[in-house]
């Protein structure tokens, strides 16, 4: 699995980490997400095979100071639109 940082945002004066995940699923590539913030952290992968779509959902997410606590929620949301 490779890991790509997308983006960083600040939330109340704590740094958050917005990183592309990318692993090898045989002949197919599929993209996750990690969010980092201090010690907390929250990797959700496998979410989708566009790595458009899952940098559009760190893009919104980044804009929106996402934290790891929250990320979760966000993405289910996300996942059903």
């Amino acid at each position: 699995m490779r890991t790509y940082l997308t983006g960083q945002a600040n939330c109340r004066g704590m740094l958050v980490h917005y990183y592309l995940l990318e692993e090898d699923l045989g002949q197919e590539r599929s993209y996750g997400i990690l969010v980092e913030c201090g010690a907390d952290r929250m990797e959700l992968r496998s979410l989708t095979p566009a790595a458009e779509r899952a940098r559009g959902l760190l893009e919104a997410m980044c804009w929106g100071a996402v934290t790891p606590v929250t990320a979760r929620d966000v993405v289910e949301d996300w996942l059903l639109e």
